[in-house]
């Protein structure tokens, strides 16, 4: 592989990085903590591949792969990099993945510390927290109203709609569906991945360890949304 297109190759990727980075598109793929890891990496890599061309001109050479490699198989690493800066690829789906176990996400998704019990009134909490608190912390959940938001997903007898979000450790390909069945009435015209926010009080179901299952939300309303900017849980 020629040192030109090695350090073409270096500079297409970080700029795809960077560029990924700027307009906010990398919250499809990673959490949004990794913002400033990403922006430097990129930084570095097109640093690097200017670094390199600068070397070569003041040198007066441009090298070539001693082994006499042709370099169209390298050329393929643009691929992605293309990939992402033309037709980048959307946030995953209802459908993308299945739905994780409910007690598999209890039990490792928690945070060790007591869940303190939500405040007085309607207590706003994200999705993947109050699953969490379902499963974990009930009784912070009795008798109290909350309100939360996910996309619409078809319930297990395809005859209404469920809330589920999709929560992710790292990066997408870790995604769990967390799920929170409905009970009540929901706006008309629902349609499949429409954003909601719904209010209600969650039920727990059954409470057996050994058949663990997602919690339920008795609805007292339910009105359409714009789609977050963060739509996975974290």
């Amino acid at each position: 592989m020629r040192r030109e297109a090695q350090n073409l190759l270096l500079i297409v990727v970080g700029a795809t990085i960077v560029k990924i980075t700027l307009d906010g598109s990398y919250l499809r793929y990673v959490k949004a903590s990794l913002y400033p890891y990403l922006l430097l990496s990129g930084g570095v890599i097109v640093l690097l591949g200017l670094a390199a061309i600068a070397r070569d001109i003041r040198a007066g050479r441009a090298l070539a792969d001693p082994h006499g490699e042709s370099g169209r198989p390298y050329w393929m690493l643009l691929v992605p990099a293309a990939v992402l800066l033309f037709l980048a690829p959307p946030a995953l789906s209802t459908g993308a993945i299945p739905a994780a176990d409910p007690g598999l996400v209890s039990a490792t998704a928690a945070p060790r510390r007591p869940l303190p019990p939500a405040i007085e009134g309607i207590s706003t909490i994200p999705l993947r927290e109050l699953v969490l608190r379902a499963h974990r912390s009930p009784d912070t959940l009795r008798n109290r109203t909350v309100s939360t938001a996910g996309f619409a997903l078809p319930d297990e007898a395809g005859t209404g709609f469920d809330l589920g979000q999709l929560a992710i450790a790292c990066c997408a390909a870790d995604g769990q569906l967390l799920i929170l069945h409905l009970d009540g009435p929901l706006p008309a015209g629902i349609s499949e991945g429409s954003w909601l926010s719904v209010t209600g009080r969650v039920t727990i179901g059954r409470t057996d360890p050994a058949a663990p299952t997602w919690p339920t939300m008795i609805v007292d309303e339910a009105r359409p949304i714009d789609p977050p900017r963060f739509t996975y849980g974290y």
